[in-house]
């Protein structure tokens, strides 16, 4: 929620300045091969995730699904990425967490694609140093590294994180 509020914070002061009245640029996607981009903000018990990942990386191809297997890898993964939230971001057990919400949609430009993906996660006790573990590695092959910016009250941190054991401290 506050990651979310200091984004939208950002874009309305962009959008106020003098240069953006003339030209308002698309929003531009993720769109490096292997690498992914992360935001986690915490407020108390809830996480709020959001996710930037391409389309290669996520489906083995970027173009628009045409053929039935193309379709059904396109359908798998985005229901791995709307359905599965707590295999691909584990939160520790004793914290009973919960995802309250996820979004994944996918997003084509030509032969280019790209999915953006949020999650709410709710848990029963504060989540203020935490650790989550990252299962996106071990879900989507292609990804090689994940640019991580975590927002957690005081505590604001970035890293640039890869491999099947990589681990986030909020």
């Amino acid at each position: 929620m506050l990651f979310r509020a200091i984004l939208a914070l950002a874009a309305s002061l962009a959008l106020a300045s003098p240069a953006s009245a003339k030209a308002k640029p698309k929003k531009q996607h993720v769109h490096d091969h292997g690498h992914a981009k992360l935001g986690v903000a915490v407020e108390g018990d809830t996480a709020a995730l959001d996710l930037e990942i391409p389309g290669d990386d996520v489906f083995g191809f970027e173009h628009e699904a045409k053929s039935d297997a193309d379709k059904k890898t396109v359908d798998d993964a985005m229901a791995a990425l709307n359905g599965k939230a707590l295999e691909l971001f584990v939160f520790p057990a004793d914290l009973g967490c919960a995802v309250a919400e996820a979004k994944a949609e996918r997003h084509q430009d030509g032969d280019h694609g790209d999915v953006d993906a949020a999650y709410k996660i709710k848990c029963q006790k504060p989540l203020a140093g935490a650790t989550i573990k990252l299962g996106l590695f071990a879900r989507f092959k292609r990804l090689r590294q994940v640019k991580v910016q975590v927002n957690a009250g005081a505590k604001q941190s970035a890293q640039d994180v890869s491999g099947p054991e990589t681990a986030i401290s909020l």
